[in-house]
């Protein structure tokens, strides 16, 4: 039971990174599509980076009195809805709004997927745990990139973010 609920939050691990990079490949035609400056449109990307340095402290705490499960179960959900908000997002300042959200959102699935990991594990499997954490957090932000950029060759960028949406909601379902 342990193998399989730690298989599940590795897997929660890469959609969740991918959702922090899934906007990068695609900038310039976010750009486009906003009719907005290079430098405007890189806010996506800073506007969710910025909270994971601040608020990592906070949600431990947060994690001290709510358990990571309850955590997981509520923020993934809340996140595969902002991801796919933003395949239907007409207005710019909406799409930073929520992206911002998100970023409020994955500091604390971060926080929680390891404490999660690290209580799943037995002492001496922890280090293991951990390591195929950081190997999935490498995986999610590389696929993120990938594979959003592979959609919108192939499709429209607004498929991407329905893409990883459903991943998510996947994801959800299973914690």
């Amino acid at each position: 039971m342990h193998n399989r609920s730690i298989i599940i939050l590795l897997l929660t691990t890469v959609l969740t990174f991918s959702t922090l990079y899934v906007p990068q490949p695609i900038l310039p035609l976010l750009a486009e599509d906003f009719s907005v400056s290079r430098s405007e449109i890189s806010l996506l990307i800073s506007l969710t980076l910025f909270p994971l340095g601040l608020t990592p402290i906070v949600y431990g705490y947060l994690i001290d009195n709510i358990s990571a499960r309850t955590i997981l179960h509520w923020f993934i959900g809340i996140l595969a809805v902002t991801e796919l908000s933003l395949a239907f997002v007409m207005d710019f300042r909406i799409m930073l709004g929520l992206r911002l959200l998100q970023g409020l959102l994955l500091p604390a699935i971060f926080t929680a997927i390891v404490t999660y990991i690290s209580n799943l594990s037995a002492a001496h499997q922890r280090q293991k745990s951990v390591s195929r954490y950081i190997a999935a957090t490498i995986t999610g932000g590389f696929a993120g990139r990938f594979i959003t950029g592979l959609i919108s060759d192939y499709s429209d960028w607004r498929t991407a973010f329905i893409v990883w949406s459903i991943g998510l909601l996947i994801a959800w379902s299973l914690l």
